[in-house]
C-alpha cells in the first residue's frame, strides 16, 4: 500500500480534505486493483489448468508411443503392458479434464475415440515387431499407425492449446481496468493537488509508476514476450497483480519452450528417418545419418561405428575430428543386439540434443539392421544364382549323356526289327517294340524334366495377359489335332491376369491338355475356363480322381492313372505348381471319380521373392 502521509502535514480542514482525497484515491486503487487481480486470477484459473492439462496429456502420449517403440525395438512384450497403463492414465486425465477441454472448445470424448483409433493398431504393431515380424512386412500398418498418431496429435493440440485470442482479450480487459484505475486516480489526485499539491504529487507518482509497469508488462505478455518480468515498487494490490502476471508469464514461457523443444526433436527425428529411408547400404545409411545430425545439432565432429554379430567394431562414418571436447555418445540397440555406436562432439551439449540422440538411436539401429539383412539376402541370391547356373549346366550335360544311349538303344532295336523280323518269335518282336516305346517315353520324360527345371530359372517379366485369348488359342489347336472329338468349350470373355506371358501359357497348356486328355472317354466332353471367387479355374467333366490323393497331385512323377488308361509322364502338374509358386500364388484341385475335376489358381499382382 502507499506510504501513509505523516500526521504533521494534515493541518486544519485543508489537511483533512487532502486526507479524504488521499483515502479516496487509495480506496479506488484498492477496489480497482482487486478487480484487476480478480481478472488475472480468473485468467490463471482458466488457462493455467488448461496449459498444465495440455502438457500432461502430450507428455503421457509421448511416453505411450515411446514405450511402444521401445517394446518393438527391444522385443519385450512386457513394455506393451506399461503402454497400456499409460493409455489408461491418459484416458483418466482426459475424463478429469473434460470440463477444461470443453471450455476451450474441444471434445474429450472425441479425443478418447481418436486415441483408441491410434493405440489399437500401434499396440498390435508393437507386439508384432516385438515377436520378430520384419518391419518390411508391416510397412502398411506402420504408415496407418503414423497417420493415426499425427491425427491424434493434431486434434489434441487443437483441443488443449490455449486460445490466444481469448487470452489476449482477457489481458486487454485487465489492462483496461488498470487504465480506468489510472484515470480515476489521476482525476482524484488533481483535485487533491489543489489542497495539497506535494502530497498528491507523491501519491500519483508512486501509483502511476506501478500501474504503468503492470500495463506494459501485460501488453508484453499479450504479445507473447514472457522473458521480462514486471517490476513495481509498491507492495499493494498492484504489486500482487504484477506478481501474478509474472507467474503466469513464467508458466507460459515454460510451456512455449517445451513445445519448441518437442517440435525441434520431432522435426529432427522425422527428417533423419526420411534421409536414411530406402534401400541403402549400411555405410550410406551411417554417412547420411551422421551428416544430418552434425548439421542439425551444430556438432563440431562425430563418428558412427557399426558392430557386427561377432562384436567387432568398424568405423563406417566420420565428420571432422574428435579432439577431446564434450561428447555425447549413445549405443544403437536393436532388440538384444547393439548394432553400433554414435558419438557427437558439441561446444555446449544441450538437453534437447541429448534427447534427440536418445530418440533417433533406435531409428538408426533399425536402418542398420535392414541394410545388414539386405546385404545378407543379396549374398544368398548371388549364391543361389550361381548354384542355379551350375544346376542348369549339369542338367544339360545329363540330358545329353542320357539321350546318346537312348538313341543307340532305339536305333539298334528298330534295326533288329527291320533286319531280323523273320528270325524272331512274336514274343521277341513284342519285347523289341516295348524297348522302342520305353526309349520314346524316356526321351519325353527327359524333355519334361528339362522344362520343369527351366520354369524356376528363366527370365521373369510381369505384364498384362489376355488369359481368355490364350486359352482360346490352345483349345483351338487341340481341336485341330483331333477334329473327330466332340468337346463343348466355354471360355469366359475378358479374363485378364498380371503375369509372365510365357509361363502362364505353360500353365494353361498343361491344364487344358489334361482336361482334353481326361475327357477323351466321355461322350460329350465339357471344358470351362474362367475366373470366380478371386481365383482362375479350368474345369472338365472327365475321369476325375479320388480326393484322398490330392496331396500328391502336384509332386513330380505322381500319376493317378496308368499309361493304358491315359498316357503321361507325371511332370505336367508339377510344372504348373512351380509356375504358380513363382508368381507368388497357389493352386489347388477339387474332383470326384467319374465326375471331372476343377483346378483353381491365384496370381497376386506382386513380384515373388524368388
Amino acid at each position: 500500500m502507499p506510504r501513509r502521509i505523516p500526521f504533521r502535514y494534515r493541518v486544519g480542514l485543508l489537511v483533512l480534505l487532502a486526507a479524504v482525497a488521499l483515502l479516496t484515491v487509495t480506496a479506488v486503487s484498492i477496489v480497482l486493483g482487486s478487480r484487476g487481480a480478480e481478472n488475472l486470477s480468473g485468467i490463471e484459473t482458466r488457462y493455467v489448468p488448461l496449459i498444465e492439462l495440455d502438457r500432461d496429456l502430450k507428455t503421457t502420449f509421448e511416453q505411450i508411443w515411446r514405450t511402444l517403440e521401445e517394446a518393438a525395438a527391444a522385443g519385450e512384450e512386457s513394455k506393451v503392458r506399461d503402454a497400456d497403463a499409460l493409455r489408461d492414465e491418459l484416458l483418466r486425465r482426459l475424463r478429469a479434464g473434460e470440463h477444461t477441454i470443453a471450455n476451450n472448445g474441444g471434445d474429450a470424448a472425441a479425443l478418447s475415440v481418436e486415441l483408441s483409433l491410434y493405440y489399437g493398431p500401434a499396440r498390435e504393431l508393437a507386439l508384432a515387431l516385438a515377436r520378430g515380424t520384419p518391419a518390411g512386412q508391416l510397412a502398411t500398418q506402420i504408415e496407418t499407425m503414423r497417420r493415426a498418431q499425427l491425427a491424434f496429435r493434431s486434434h489434441l493440440d487443437a483441443a488443449t492449446a490455449p486460445n490466444h485470442e481469448r487470452l489476449a482479450a482477457a489481458f486487454d480487459s485487465a489492462r483496461a481496468s488498470q487504465r480506468t484505475s489510472l484515470l480515476i486516480d489521476i482525476g482524484v489526485a488533481i483535485g487533491a493537488l489543489l489542497v495539497m499539491a506535494l502530497l498528491s504529487w507523491w501519491i500519483i507518482r508512486t501509483t502511476v509508476r506501478s500501474v504503468q509497469a503492470v500495463s506494459e508488462g501485460v501488453e508484453r505478455i499479450a504479445a507473447g514476450t514472457f522473458d521480462r518480468e514486471i517490476v513495481v515498487e509498491s507492495t499493494d494490490e498492484i504489486g500482487d497483480l504484477a506478481t501474478q502476471a509474472n507467474r503466469t508469464a513464467a508458466r507460459l514461457r515454460d510451456y512455449r519452450e517445451h513445445i519448441e523443444r518437442e517440435n525441434w526433436i520431432e522435426t529432427g527425428v522425422g527428417e533423419l528417418s526420411s534421409s536414411i529411408a530406402g534401400e541403402l547400404a549400411l555405410d550410406v545409411v551411417a554417412t547420411q545419418a551422421l551428416a544430418y545430425l552434425v548439421t542439425y545439432t551444430g556438432a563440431q565432429a562425430g563418428t558412427i561405428h557399426a558392430i557386427d554379430e561377432r562384436g567387432e567394431r568398424r568405423l563406417v562414418a566420420s565428420h571432422g575430428k574428435l579432439d577431446g571436447g564434450e561428447r555425447l555418445q549413445v549405443a544403437l540397440p536393436h532388440g538384444e543386439r547393439v548394432m553400433g555406436e554414435l558419438a557427437l562432439e558439441l561446444r555446449e551439449p544441450s538437453p534437447r540434443a541429448r534427447e534427440l540422440l536418445d530418440r533417433v538411436r533406435n531409428v538408426i539401429a533399425i536402418a542398420f539392421r535392414v541394410a545388414e539383412s539386405r546385404e545378407h539376402t543379396e549374398a544368398l541370391l548371388r549364391a543361389t544364382a550361381a548354384a542355379n547356373q551350375e544346376l542348369e549346366a549339369f542338367g544339360y550335360s545329363v540330358s545329353h549323356d542320357l539321350r546318346r544311349p537312348l538313341r543307340a538303344i532305339d536305333a539298334f532295336s528298330r534295326a533288329l526289327v527291320e533286319d531280323c523280323a523273320a528270325q524272331l518269335s512274336p514274343e521277341g518282336l513284342e519285347h523289341l517294340n516295348r524297348i522302342t516305346a520305353g526309349t520314346v517315353r524316356m526321351g519325353e520324360l527327359i524333355d519334361d524334366l528339362l522344362a520343369l527345371s527351366k520354369v524356376t530359372r528363366g527370365e521373369f517379366r510381369r505384364e498384362d495377359v489376355d488369359l481368355s485369348a490364350l486359352a482360346t488359342s490352345i483349345t483351338n489347336e487341340l481341336a485341330r489335332n483331333e477334329p473327330e472329338r466332340r468337346v463343348e468349350i466355354a471360355i469366359a470373355p475378358n479374363v485378364r491376369a498380371n503375369a509372365d506371358a510365357k509361363l502362364l501359357k505353360i500353365v494353361l497348356e498343361n491344364l487344358l491338355n489334361n482336361a482334353w486328355k481326361f475327357t477323351s472317354k466321355v461322350p460329350v466332353a465339357k471344358i470351362e475356363v474362367g475366373f470366380a471367387d478371386g481365383a482362375y479355374f479350368v474345369r472338365d467333366n472327365g475321369a476325375g480322381f479320388d480326393m484322398k490323393y490330392v496331396k500328391t497331385l502336384f509332386a513330380p512323377f505322381q500319376r493317378l492313372h496308368t499309361d493304358k488308361e491315359f498316357a503321361g509322364t507325371g511332370i505336367g502338374l508339377a510344372t504348373v505348381s512351380r509356375v504358380i509358386q513363382r508368381h507368388g500364388g497357389r493352386i489347388w484341385a477339387e474332383a470326384a471319380v467319374g465326375e471331372g475335376a476343377t483346378f483353381r489358381f491365384t496370381l497376386p499382382e506382386r513380384r515373388p521373392a524368388g
